[in-house]
Formats: structure tokens, sequence, C-alpha cells
């Protein structure tokens, strides 16, 4: 199986969590500077949710791991397509 195939599912995967699980839907689709300004927020929000000793198994801290995670994964597609839109 191919490395962009795994990584397509993994993504599909995390949409199905995060609109089953917390009922959102997130556009993974998005453009690089869109992806780098939620990333930045995301991460800012996990940070602060560490530093306040949050329990891992908090729903809203969960939901923001996995929201980075689809970000991360879909900005290195986004990267190795040569796609580089500015939203």
């Amino acid at each position: 199986m191919e490395l962009k195939h795994l990584e397509g599912t993994r993504l599909t995967k995390l949409d199905r969590v995060l609109n089953e699980v917390f009922g959102m839907k997130f556009d993974f689709a998005a453009g690089n500077a869109k992806l780098n300004k939620v990333k930045a927020v995301t991460e800012t929000k996990i940070k602060a949710l560490r530093e306040s000793g949050v329990e891992v198994n908090n729903k809203q801290y969960q939901k923001l791991l996995l929201v980075l995670e689809g970000i991360n994964t879909a900005m290195k597609m986004l990267d190795e397509a040569g796609v580089d839109v500015e939203w």
C-alpha cells in the first residue's frame, strides 16, 4: 500500500471520528496558510489545557489532538503534492 493512500485513509478516519464523536466537520483540504493559522491556535489551546492539568481523556483535549494530527497529515500531503493554496 502506498504512503499517500495510507495518509488519505488516515485523514478519512480522522474526519469520520471528528464528525461522529464530536459532531464537527473540518476542512483538511484548506490551503497551507489557513492550516498554519489553525495549527498555531490548536497548539496554543493544547498547551493551555496541559498547563491547567487537564485529564488526558478530556473530550476537548482529545478533539484538539485529533485536529492537530489531521492538520499535520494534510499539510504533509499538500507539501508532497506540491500544492500551496492560499485561502
